[in-house]
């Protein structure tokens, strides 16, 4: 998934996008355990899109929809 993400320069740019937006959201969070485990649910689905055809997309997806949920 890391080498999906990092091959394609608009997922790189995601990539980079959710860490900050991550970072921020923890910081501003009274329950980092459950915005951590939110996180980490999804990171499951993100990289449950390495079994699709359309890898590319579904990234892209998963990520703009988290992004907009930690906004």
């Amino acid at each position: 998934m890391e080498r999906a993400i990092c091959a394609e320069p608009a997922l790189a740019a995601l990539d980079v996008e959710m860490a900050a937006m991550y970072k921020q959201a923890l910081s501003k969070t009274t329950n980092k355990d459950a915005l951590r485990a939110q996180q980490r649910q999804w990171l499951k689905e993100r990289n449950a899109c390495g079994n699709t055809s359309g890898i590319g997309r579904c990234i892209q997806s998963q990520y703009k929809l988290r992004l907009s949920q930690l906004q």
